[in-house]
């Protein structure tokens, strides 16, 4: 299989994964299970050295769950919209996550581990300093600050945190025993 071949069956795999992860429901309270931490850590990762796609992988997915979550709002089979206000920050803020996978050097364990913590601490971080910002819902003081981080952690960083680990866990062992097997059938073509 070429190159191009392979990065659109990557692709596609992976976009059907963030949307079936998007819409299970998940029981009450649970929030922020999600594949698209551990997808733009693996694409900043595996496709550093060709950067478009590295960042177009986790915007894209976003964007198709997005739209397609959209779609069933509209048709009335899903309660909340794919599209809202503010919502480009989120977009901005999966591509910054994408950097994140660039900075691991050798894709391992521990490497993977540590990225797969930073990754969603950081969107928790800025995601939430964003709504204290721009929504209106708190008041512009350290103590709306406060409560804005105390009113979202609930809701999203624990699972987030997670499920990055689990979904990074599953992207690059899979990547990891694809790399070994086409190896191997190389060297066993040699």
């Amino acid at each position: 299989m070429e190159k191009r071949s392979k990065i659109v069956v990557c692709f596609c795999l992976l976009i059907a994964v963030a949307l079936i992860m998007r819409l299970i429901p998940m029981p009450a309270g649970i929030y922020g299970v999600t594949p698209m931490y551990a997808m733009a850590i693996f694409g900043g990762v595996v496709f550093k050295k060709d950067k478009k796609y590295a960042f177009l992988l986790p915007l894209l997915s976003f964007f198709i769950c997005d739209v397609v979550v959209e779609v069933l709002f509209k048709l009335g089979a899903w309660s909340t919209p794919g599209f809202y206000e503010g919502q480009l920050i989120n977009y901005i803020l999966f591509a910054l996550l994408t950097v994140i996978g660039f900075g691991v050097k050798k894709p391992g364990i521990v490497s993977v581990g540590i990225a797969s913590l930073v990754a969603p601490t950081i969107f928790y971080i800025l995601s939430n300093l964003s709504v204290w910002a721009f929504a209106g819902f708190y008041p512009m003081t350290a103590d709306g600050l406060k409560g804005c981080y105390i009113a979202g952690f609930p809701f999203y960083f624990p699972y987030s945190l997670l499920s990055t680990l689990v979904f990074s866990a599953i992207l690059f062992g899979v990547y990891s025993l694809y790399k070994a097997k086409s190896k191997a059938l190389h060297l066993s073509h040699s």
